[in-house]
């Protein structure tokens, strides 16, 4: 199924649509005239002829459309996303070293030292935050009233060293979209950029829903 950043060429109508896809569906992009590549002979048709857009800011119009359906699919995305393509292999390289710092015998570590490692990046991360990074990952519940912080111990699982990768994508994710902040501060961000294709590739993302 189509996920993520993409275009589609529609032959028989001679449109193509760039954007968000989600779910196998367009949600959010560009829907023009296709024009014909002088390398092909494909003749490409044009059986309707598209209104022109009337919007007094219709680029910023378009980001507001791309970045909320990106907020929506983020925990699918980050999720179902193999990790070789969330971090370059010399990114996993020290990410893994930073692990193995507090990596229990069996190969995990407690939620509790998902901030530990996070502050060892560069970027503290308050322990509601780290919570709700969990349970966008699937690695803790939703929260349940009148348990200690608001969360069920049993729901929270042990983070191996997968779900830290995509605590750590995620907390990047959220980190690239917030205004920017001090630059004296260190971030995680500075620390490890993803590849430019994480969110934003240019080919889509064949992921099978979990």
């Amino acid at each position: 199924k189509r996920e993520g950043n993409g275009s589609y060429f529609y032959a028989d109508k001679g449109k193509v649509f760039v954007g968000e896809w989600a779910n196998d569906l367009p949600k959010a992009g560009i829907y023009t005239q296709a024009s014909p590549s002088p390398e092909q002979t494909l003749v490409v048709p044009q059986t309707t002829i598209l209104p022109p857009v009337r919007l007094a800011v219709p680029a910023e119009v378009l980001e507001r459309a791309l970045m909320a359906v990106r907020n929506a699919r983020k925990s699918f995305r980050v999720q179902a996303t193999p990790v070789h393509r969330l971090f370059a292999e010399d990114e996993l390289d020290a990410l893994r070293s930073v692990f193995q710092a507090l990596q229990r015998t069996d190969g995990t570590v407690g939620p509790g030292d998902v901030g530990t490692l996070c502050a060892q990046l560069g970027t503290e991360v308050p322990e509601a935050r780290v919570r709700h990074l969990l349970m966008q990952v699937g690695l803790a519940g939703e929260p349940v009233e009148g348990s200690p912080n608001g969360v069920h111990l049993s729901e929270v699982k042990p983070v191996d060293f997968d779900g830290f990768l995509r605590v750590v994508a995620l907390l990047l994710d959220e980190e690239a979209a917030m205004p920017q902040q001090d630059p004296q501060q260190t971030s995680t961000q500075e620390a490890f950029d993803p590849p430019a294709e994480y969110w934003e590739n240019q080919d889509f993302s064949f992921v099978d829903e979990m």
